[in-house]
């Protein structure tokens, strides 16, 4: 099974993105 390049250099930034939602959610509710 082959990784997909596309994939592979998405996930970094959707994960980056979702951690950086969370730590907006822990500030406005802080």
């Amino acid at each position: 099974m082959i990784p997909d390049p596309i994939l592979a250099a998405k996930l970094p930034v959707v994960y980056r993105f979702i951690t950086y939602q969370i730590q907006i959610q822990e500030h406005q509710g802080g």
